[in-house]
């Protein structure tokens, strides 16, 4: 992913009413699978791959300020694009 267009767009996370996490963005030409990762300043509460354009925490996530999350793009022979910019999870 050479170009600055490989950067995911239209980033957005919230937490849903059972405290889990779900993001979502705007798809890549040319992806086939995105890093997702949920932190605050150097701690990750969690981090994974997957093949579409949102994702949800698997299990609750501590409500807290500085709560963000970041995505970049994998294409099929595993070359990474830039991360997003981070996104406050509201």
């Amino acid at each position: 992913f050479p170009s600055h267009d490989s950067i995911p767009s239209g980033v957005v996370a919230s937490f849903d009413s059972w405290g889990r996490v779900t993001v979502r963005w705007n798809a890549v030409a040319g992806a086939a699978a995105y890093d997702v990762v949920l932190s605050r300043g150097s701690a990750v509460y969690a981090a994974g791959r997957v093949t579409g354009t949102s994702a949800s925490t698997s299990g609750c996530v501590p409500r807290m300020s500085g709560l963000t999350v970041t995505v970049r793009a994998v294409d099929a022979a595993g070359r990474t694009g830039s991360w997003s910019a981070a996104t406050a999870v509201r």
